[in-house]
């Protein structure tokens, strides 16, 4: 269910004159202010984009193929880790699960909270660096993520997550771990684009 233009304004700035200013000046400076975000987010991102990892988004097909595979259960704990426009965690609170994604380029996080709000989610974004976060307490964590990035978080896998929990993530696998489950999404593309399911304890012996 979408939400009325003026009932997004209400929210995305709850604490502005726009009930006291008349429209022909509201919108203008709305529109500067939307102009200025998203220059700066898209700045910051591309520095991301070079310097860390650069904002590919999951196609949505795939992100909820990603959400099936992982047979999740209500109320378990979800990260997703690079979460983008947030599509996994909103799609993973539908099925009842907490879930909470990590994102440091300013726009797709811009783009999550946006979409969130819309989507009357009750899903969390941070903009915070996930390499720093404890997955102590995840039962699924779910990544799209390049292989470098993916290399450092192997030793963060195997020392903090709980044995049961999942590792679900697309494209680039975790070297030397066996996946307890590997889900093509494009026919006839080999091993190109799987879905790769790695669970702790079994996955990492």
């Amino acid at each position: 269910m979408s939400i009325p233009f003026f009932l997004l304004i209400d929210r995305v700035f709850p604490y502005t004159l726009y009930k006291f200013l008349p429209m022909n000046i509201l919108l203008p400076i709305l529109a500067l202010l939307f102009l200025l975000i998203i220059v700066g987010g898209f700045s910051v991102t591309i520095y991301y984009a070079v310097f860390y990892v650069p904002y590919v988004p999951t196609p949505k097909k795939i992100a909820k193929k990603m959400i099936e595979v992982a047979n999740l259960k209500k109320k378990q704990r979800v990260f997703d880790l690079g979460a983008g426009d947030g599509r996994i965690i909103i799609y993973a609170d539908k099925k009842g699960c907490i879930s909470t994604g990590f994102e440091l380029s300013w726009l797709p996080f811009i783009l999550a909270k946006i979409n969130i709000l819309i989507q009357r989610s009750k899903a969390k974004i941070y903009r915070k660096n996930f390499l720093k976060k404890s997955l102590e307490n995840v039962d699924c964590v779910f990544c799209y993520l390049w292989p470098s990035v993916m290399k450092k978080l192997q030793a963060k896998f195997e020392k903090e997550m709980k044995k049961g929990s999942k590792v679900v993530s697309y494209c680039f696998p975790v070297k030397n771990w066996k996946p307890i489950r590997k889900v093509p999404t494009i026919k006839g593309r080999g091993d190109a684009f799987l879905i790769y399911i790695y669970e702790i304890g079994k996955s990492n012996n």
